[in-house]
């Protein structure tokens, strides 16, 4: 089930996945909110809650009843969002039945829902606002929107606009229809839909391989600096991507080679055309987040130089805090270097005690950095294992690092596939982010001084690793 609940969280169904930043829009003595129901699904099946207000953003699963029933009650001190998800317990299928509520204090919502495959969710009479109506029903939308669109994939340019506009009139209508009368609610549903419109209008040209795309194909019904200059907009996770790409069509002009002048060209965009602060920091602080991770340091480039540029960056954001962070992810960059010692870190091994890698200093240092969820680098271990055994007498040590957040599946992989030797896990070390490491598994090779000879060193199935192994070693 953790399996799954990952899977279904992971997966972007036309903005409707909600993004980490919690809104509030009052604070209040906590009083009970309750969300009750029935849906034509049984017990082989669970609701799952995510209460996205406060600190806590855990996924509750609510058992469903044989008859259908299921109901959530919890205590809140804030009006927002929550999103509700139906799963079955089998991992064979997924049902596209999502979507997002508005409760304020002592909110008590009863849902009289249907599903199927071919009309995904429909709502059935109930005692449901106007608000929470309208954000049902503009879920169940996009979703049999997304289907049409997969099954009927647009032929030209003129087709893809005319194919994404339902998005906007959609939402439009439902604010009308429904009555919905709460500006908050109002403002995530055009944020919602301006999403939907501006991913296809940025996504679709690429099914159609399309060079020159006419004039007036980026001009937009709805303004994203109207739509998107509110708290409420950051909610959604596909808000930072289209600002970004909304930016960069913006200023086609303004371009640079050099990613640091680049992005300080984008954040001047931002600033002439925004003023909501949330929304300016998560642009800013997430494209310099994405420098750090992009960045590589180059044999013959100045990484000083490249410091005092991103220094440059680093000072459009506001916050002192997260300034001094940015910085230290960017200098610790240092570590990645050919040359660079390794890190003065610590980590723990299966029965708790403490290691660093110096302690391997002495001979060559092979790192697997690798994680039990991760089957690519499931797949590379026996591949691991024969090196290791063909080298064992070798001046040569192998250390598998674990970046498992739960310890105990960590444990039960290495049982299950009968782990020995040097067997590590993170602890508090943060050597993962120390080394920039955007995916694994992800091996280095380091020399018995300490000094890092490759950042990306080959995997241990290939001919490349062995051949390194034996001129180092002189085999």
């Amino acid at each position: 089930m953790k399996l799954l609940l990952k899977i279904v969280f992971g997966v972007l169904i036309a903005g409707i996945i909600l993004a980490p930043a919690a809104f509030a829009q009052r604070k209040v003595s906590p009083t009970a909110v309750t969300i009750s129901g029935k849906i034509n699904l049984d017990d082989n099946y669970v609701a799952i809650i995510s209460d996205l207000r406060g600190k806590n953003k855990e996924a509750i699963e609510i058992p469903i009843s044989k008859s259908g029933v299921f109901s959530w009650k919890s205590t809140i001190n804030s009006t927002g969002f929550v999103r509700v998800s139906f799963i079955p317990k089998s991992k064979n299928r997924q049902l596209a039945a999502f979507f997002p509520l508005y409760v304020a204090q002592g909110t008590k919502l009863q849902l009289n829902l249907s599903y199927s495959d071919s009309t995904y969710l429909s709502l059935l009479p109930g005692n449901l606002s106007g608000e929470n109506t309208a954000l049902i029903q503009y879920s169940n939308f996009t979703s049999l929107k997304l289907r049409d669109m997969f099954k009927n994939k647009p032929s030209s340019v003129n087709d893809i606009k005319s194919s994404i506009l339902p998005y906007l009139e959609t939402a439009d209508n439902y604010i009308g229809k429904f009555g919905v009368k709460n500006e908050i609610v109002k403002q995530y549903l055009n944020a919602w839909a301006l999403n939907n419109y501006l991913s296809g209008l940025y996504s679709l040209p690429h099914g159609l391989k399309v060079k020159d795309l006419p004039a007036d194909y980026y001009t937009i019904p709805k303004s994203p600096e109207v739509v998107y200059n509110n708290d409420v907009a950051m909610l959604l996770n596909e808000t930072y991507m289209n600002v970004n790409q909304y930016i960069n069509t913006v200023k086609k002009d303004a371009q640079s080679k050099d990613a640091f002048e680049q992005l300080k060209l984008k954040f001047k965009t931002l600033n002439d055309l925004f003023t909501n602060k949330q929304l300016m920091a998560r642009i800013v602080t997430g494209n310099i987040e994405e420098l750090v991770r992009k960045y590589t340091v180059r044999a013959n480039g100045n990484f000083e130089d490249d410091l005092i540029k991103y220094k440059e960056l680093v000072a459009y954001v506001n916050d002192e805090g997260k300034r001094a962070e940015l910085i230290k992810d960017f200098e610790n960059l240092k570590y990645t270097m050919k040359g660079a010692k390794l890190p003065d870190v610590a980590f723990k091994t299966a029965t708790g005690n403490t290691v660093k890698l110096q302690s391997f200093e002495g001979k060559y240092i092979y790192i697997d950095l690798w994680a039990s969820w991760c089957k690519p680098c499931v797949a590379e271990i026996p591949a691991l294992h024969q090196l290791e055994t063909d080298y064992k007498d070798k001046n040569i040590v192998f250390v598998s690092i674990s970046l498992d957040a739960d310890k105990d599946d960590w444990k039960s992989k290495m049982a299950e596939l009968k782990l020995e030797g040097n067997q590590l896990e993170l602890g508090d070390s943060a050597y993962d982010k120390l080394m920039n490491v955007a995916g694994i598994p992800h091996f280095l090779l380091y020399d018995p001084t300490g000094k890092l000879i490759m950042y990306k060193a080959p995997r241990p199935g290939t001919k490349e690793i062995r051949t390194m192994f034996d001129q180092l070693l002189q085999l």
